[in-house]
């Protein structure tokens, strides 16, 4: 559900006790980006459902032409998508790349997607400056006109079609079911549902989920709205805990053993009675963004030891689309850094919070790496201002799981001694060692680790105090450290003050960037993109091969759900 405007309406549908529990999104005060991007995410769900239908046509020899035929081949349960747009002309105007961008992918949605179980409702108050691509209009068989001028009446029903300016009482309207042709006109009276009714029937329909287990409330996109951790579906399966809609809004709980509930709610059995969005048409991906060589807590059969954990995940946001949770899964290859710019304190302890319930949760049952002799989770805090209150939050819940160091000497102190531990790593081949998340907040207020005019031979760097090397060694750390498994996050306030420290070759070390609201040339360098400065999201997040998604970033979670998050990542 997508609105345009001030979305009051749309909003009670996602609210308790009245939240749809079948409905997938709910946006208010939406802009023409995000609806684009939400039409972008319906194509590609439209060409995975084309491809598990073409397969089962090949496997069974015979035609598997619609979402109808599928379901009764398979026994999946497959969800049909309505999606619905209030003030869609918004989408159209003004004329330019994003009108052109929706336009073509309305019309290949329209073309293509009712085989495939996708369908478009869209409603506007005034049709002045509407535009809807005649392509498009071609294949909206269904009109509905209420009371309009007669010019209105032949854009919304069909050159020629008049009916709805002959429509003399309120609440009576036009029902065309044969693309507006005029034989086809059938007046009806609406039904109009009290507030009192309403309430009562949403209310209803969100027991009914909770009952049935259909899964948790809408996520709800506003304007400058955030991410919430203990809300994320992702989140909540990693953990174990339920998604049903009672769980999310109150107390979690538990689903499962921590590792019972990995299984991810696209793989349901042909019994489940809601599939989400994305159905069980994918039968190979039970993990989302978990490697096949990682299984988490499992022992080795010959040695009776846990398995060195070869990679973990990262939470970074919600997409301003119907895909799942953005996740990074920290893997051994170069590059394998993040860096966050923009926001404030609370916005970039979110992030690392949502890094931290990942590498806590992989790593559980264990101490810490062997090779450090203290935990593989740590915060430099440069900053002491801006979002301290929250990074002490998160590290008194992580209950002596995570490391501060705060001074300047500790911080150096710290850096020079993990240096040394890639360094052995990479001499003696310990690469099998468990990973370290080092999370560095307020780069730019490291005064130790700025650019210099100061040329430092390396042969002299043993000779140096700590705070002479501890920006070579951040800088070793970056280039070689993903490799071996250790991996740095970053947080910088601003742009500027973070170039006092990072020269382009230590940029290119951040393959992975989460970037906030910044100017437009900003966003340029860090993203070769302007979507940064253009306002659709909190943030947009650069992953793999440098592609763009722009988020709803996760806030930092209070002091209660903080604990419950990590106390169960911890297990």
């Amino acid at each position: 559900m997508i609105d345009f405007k001030d979305g009051v309406g749309f909003k009670q549908f996602a609210t308790p006790p009245h939240a749809l529990p079948h409905a997938e999104m709910v946006a208010i005060k939406s802009q023409r980006e995000f609806g684009v991007s939400v039409l972008e995410s319906l194509v590609a769900e439209m060409e995975r459902r084309a491809e598990a239908q073409k397969a089962e046509t090949e496997r069974r020899g015979k035609p598997i032409d619609n979402l109808g035929d599928y379901r009764r081949a398979t026994g999946l349960v497959v969800p049909r998508i309505m999606v619905i747009v209030d003030e869609f002309q918004s989408l159209f105007t003004p004329e330019g790349r994003i009108a052109d961008r929706a336009a073509d992918l309305v019309v290949d949605l329209a073309r293509k997607g009712r085989s495939f179980g996708i369908h478009f409702f869209f409603s506007t108050q005034a049709l002045h400056g509407a535009r809807l691509p005649i392509d498009a209009a071609e294949q909206m068989m269904v009109r509905i006109a209420f009371r309009l001028s007669a010019g209105e009446s032949e854009k919304i029903l069909t050159e020629g079609n008049t009916a709805a300016a002959s429509i003399g009482e309120v609440g009576v309207a036009i029902y065309n079911g044969d693309l507006g042709s005029v034989a086809a006109n059938q007046s009806f009276r609406v039904a109009l549902y009290p507030d009192e009714l309403a309430s009562t029937v949403l209310k209803r329909s969100s027991e009914q989920g909770v009952k049935r287990n259909l899964g948790g409330p809408p996520r709800v996109f506003g304007g400058d709205e955030v991410a919430h951790l203990e809300r994320s579906n992702a989140v909540r399966t990693l953990l174990g805990w339920s998604t049903s809609a009672a769980a999310v809004e109150g107390t979690p709980a538990r689903s499962g053993g921590l590792r019972s509930s990995l299984k991810s709610s696209i793989n349901v059995t042909p019994s489940t009675p809601r599939a989400g969005l994305r159905g069980s048409m994918d039968s190979g991906n039970a993990r989302q963004g978990v490697s096949e060589d990682r299984e988490l807590g499992a022992r080795d059969s010959n040695a009776g030891a846990l398995q060195i954990v070869k990679s973990f995940r990262g939470f970074v946001g919600e997409p301003l689309s119907l895909n799942p949770t953005v996740e990074m899964e920290f893997r051994r290859t170069s590059g394998r850094n993040v860096l966050s710019v923009g926001g404030d304190g609370s916005l970039a302890i979110g992030m690392f919070a949502g890094f931290a319930i990942g590498y806590l949760e992989a790593m559980s049952g264990r101490s810490f790496p062997s090779d450090l002799k203290t935990s593989g989770l740590a915060v430099l805090a440069y900053e002491g201002d801006t979002g301290y209150t929250e990074l002490t939050s998160v590290v008194g819940a992580a209950d002596g799981a995570i490391e501060l160091r705060e001074s300047r000497r500790e911080c150096a102190a710290y850096l020079c001694n993990l240096v040394e531990v890639v360094r052995a790593r990479q001499r003696d081949g310990a690469i099998e060692a468990d990973p370290i998340l080092l999370y560095i907040h307020g780069l730019d207020a490291a005064r130790d680790l700025r650019m210099t005019d100061r040329y430092i031979d390396p042969a002299d760097l043993p000779s140096l105090s700590e705070a002479e090397r501890s920006r070579p060694a951040l800088a070793e750390i970056l280039r070689d450290g993903p490799e071996v498994g250790v991996h740095v996050v970053a947080w910088s306030e601003t742009y500027s003050s973070m170039r006092r420290v990072l020269d382009t070759g230590l940029m290119e070390e951040f393959e992975y960037r989460l970037v906030h609201r910044v100017s437009e040339s900003d966003s340029e360098d860090l993203l070769s993109s302007d979507l940064a400065a253009k306002g659709a999201a909190l943030a947009v997040w650069m992953g793999d091969r440098g592609r763009l998604t722009p988020v709803m970033p996760f806030i930092c979670p209070d002091k209660v759900n903080v604990e419950l998050l990590l106390t169960a990542a911890r297990g």
